[in-house]
């Protein structure tokens, strides 16, 4: 018997455990440093943490059960890990009614002008420039 779990079903427990345990909050930092008005997380808040979390320990479990394992696998079993592990932990709450309880409670997000200028800068990069050959550079 070694101390690693092999199977799946058990690598997501121990995430579901991590989760559970209470001696440790992802948020703790950001709830120590925070304004004295600000000492409180949404719902949403909260569970995107927990996600967080949950993905962290699932790639940090994947990576150490197979170190060279190729970044589309790797990708594929952190997802199938954390999704399991934060569903056991959170409850079957799905992401859509997660996000519409938040909106509903805060109003719609506003876009960040910074995020839309830095997506237009990325769709410039992948803009490709065509040069019709003029008559006289195709004369030999």
């Amino acid at each position: 018997m070694g101390f690693f779990p092999e199977s799946e079903a058990e690598l997501a427990r121990q995430i579901t455990h991590a989760l559970s345990d209470q001696s440790f909050d992802p948020l703790d930092e950001v709830h120590e440093r925070a304004p004295e008005d600000c000492h409180y997380f949404s719902d949403m808040e909260s569970r995107l943490s927990e996600w967080s979390f949950a993905c962290g320990i699932a790639w940090a479990l994947v990576r150490m059960r197979d170190p060279f394992a190729p970044a589309e696998r790797v990708v594929d079993s952190v997802q199938r890990l954390a999704r399991d592990g934060w569903r056991a932990h959170a409850g079957p709450q799905s992401w859509t009614e997660l996000v519409r309880e938040d909106r509903d409670e805060r109003g719609q997000v506003k876009r960040d002008p910074q995020n839309r200028l830095e997506g237009f800068s990325e769709g410039l990069g992948k803009v490709t420039v065509r040069r019709s050959e003029s008559p006289e550079a195709s004369r030999p």
